[in-house]
């Protein structure tokens, strides 16, 4: 029996786990439940709720407050967050995906 959990590559469980936490990622992935937008700001899958209307011109504002940013020093300090996890990816995911849309190597 094929089960619905093989298919969340590691590295991909590890980020989500890294924003959301153990608890909350074992849920999700467990239950395959779906969070409604309250749900997902509560806990931390989401910043922040935009209307739709708002929700370009939002990401856009975001991204240049992010822009500004020393380039280098940013990319460090999320290296240094995430880096585990980047390696993680680097290493499993490819592989899980590839099986996951049929790929053969």
């Amino acid at each position: 029996m094929n089960s619905p959990f093989s298919n969340h590559p590691p590295g991909s469980l590890a980020l989500i786990s890294y924003v959301i936490g153990a608890r909350n990622t074992d849920w999700i992935t467990l239950t395959a439940q779906r969070l409604g937008p309250k749900e997902a700001l509560k806990i931390g899958l989401v910043d922040e709720l935009s209307p739709m209307a708002d929700l370009i011109p939002r990401a856009i504002e975001v991204a240049k407050l992010l822009a500004q940013k020393p380039a280098q020093q940013y990319a460090k300090h999320k290296k240094n967050l995430r880096g585990s996890i980047a390696e993680l990816m680097e290493r499993k995911d490819p592989e899980m995906i590839r099986e996951f849309l049929g790929i053969k190597s």
